[in-house]
């Protein structure tokens, strides 16, 4: 009993901190920090190359914005030392809010941010901010809709005339439900609960039917009998875009080989984990000092998958929803996303890496260079992107028409 209890405490505390690609309602708390001011520094890894000259004079300090959640791509860049092989200086600066994070963005206070989901800084491009998204954390966040023991779930329609935790901005959810034909607005009664932890409470004593609830839950999940999991958001939405990294266009356009540098990092620090992924979750948990066990529920599960790759498709979709939903400012009428995702310079980041060590895993490499044809494809050919918008439009009425003469 115990040990229960130890461990049911370190669970409540956890939902205040393991915080990465939560719920839209939860997301001021994506960014809490890890307390002071750090600089991560990469550990010697024997053998390791030396491409800081690539950096051609740029000092290679990133301000980083990192949610406790962590980030396993940076923590393998930084255990097997490409932080260092690189010429990077990555700072951890602790951001309490998600406004937060993108006001110091703004102010030049820090530099990136990547745990503030894809809702989010896709709203802020639509009002005018100067964000670029140039890359990724998470692509699915090992988040999950939960009900109770004797919930019955069949789709996404299951979800109409219940009280759902969550909020209709999570697109994912929502997104669907409007290509079926529903208003997800008024045909789900949202209730918008501020922390995951909440969620769950409000489920178990059935002030709601079903709970959208992240990553920090996912040991909770797993584990409480009283929980049912129905679905994850993956199964949903494949390469839904959990979370995506951005920067302001001055950091780029400042230091464009430092940001090049990382991405080159992350996806080195993604092979090593993709190797090992047991070792990884290890470096993880100690990272963040918790049990083995609350980090695996999530990087162990099939709803988890991280790359930096930028997923231009991918964002084109969200912004598609969140238009269709009215979540977008009127000047999204304005924006094309190709000046806010800078899939180009993700692009040279790959090629340079393959280039610099490209023979040490050729299949790895060749898979990248896959999945970055797959999922930015929309970026390179403007009139996939048209027919995409149209067919949505299209599939959103006809579903409709068909609802309508069913009721």
């Amino acid at each position: 009993m115990k040990n229960k209890s130890k461990y049911l405490a370190l669970g409540l505390a956890l939902t205040m901190t393991l915080s990465a690609c939560a719920n839209p309602d939860n997301q001021k708390n994506n960014n809490e920090g890890t307390g002071n001011k750090t600089e991560v520094s990469s550990k010697d890894n024997g053998g390791k190359k030396d491409f800081s000259d690539k950096l051609n004079g740029e000092d290679g300090v990133v301000r980083w914005v990192r949610g406790y959640s962590g980030n396993l791509m940076m923590t393998m860049a930084e255990h097997n030392g490409y932080l260092e092989e690189y010429g990077l200086k990555v700072e951890q600066i602790p951001m309490q809010t998600t406004d937060e994070s993108f006001a110091a963005v703004a102010g030049n206070q820090v530099d990136i941010v990547s745990n503030a989901g894809t809702s989010t800084p896709l709203q802020r491009i639509a009002k005018g901010d100067d964000l670029q998204i140039f890359g990724g954390h998470m692509v699915e966040g090992a988040v999950f809709l939960v009900g109770r023991p004797e919930t019955e779930y069949k789709d996404l329609s299951s979800l109409v005339g219940k009280k759902v935790a969550g909020n209709p901005v999570d697109y994912v959810l929502s997104g669907p439900l409007l290509e079926m034909g529903y208003d997800p607005i008024k045909d789900v009664e949202w209730v918008q609960i501020g922390k995951a932890a909440d969620a769950i409470t409000a489920l178990k004593n059935g002030s709601v039917d079903i709970a959208s609830v992240g990553t920090s839950m996912a040991h909770q999940i797993k584990t409480d009998k009283s929980l049912k999991e129905l679905a994850k958001h993956g199964d949903i939405m494949d390469k839904y875009s959990c979370c995506r990294m951005e920067t302001a266009s001055r950091f780029i356009n400042d230091k464009p080989n430092t940001t090049k540098a990382l991405i080159k990092a992350l996806l080195r620090g993604m092979r090593d984990y993709e190797k090992d992924p047991n070792a990884a979750s290890q470096l993880l948990a100690d990272e963040l000092d918790v049990p083995l066990e609350f980090v695996e529920a999530y990087t162990l599960d099939s709803g988890y998958e991280i790359h930096p790759d930028p997923l231009y498709n991918s964002c084109v979709r969200a912004w598609a929803y969140l238009d269709e939903l009215g979540f977008l400012d009127e000047n999204a009428k304005n924006i094309d996303l190709r000046d806010h995702i800078t899939v180009d310079l993700y692009k040279e980041a790959l090629d340079e890496v393959i280039e610099e060590v490209g023979d040490e895993d050729p299949e790895y490499w060749e898979k990248q260079k896959k999945y970055f044809e797959e999922n930015n494809s929309m970026y390179y050919n403007k009139d996939e992107e048209k027919e995409y918008f149209q067919h949505m439009k299209d599939t959103i009425e006809e579903n409709r028409a068909k609802n309508a003469q069913n009721k």
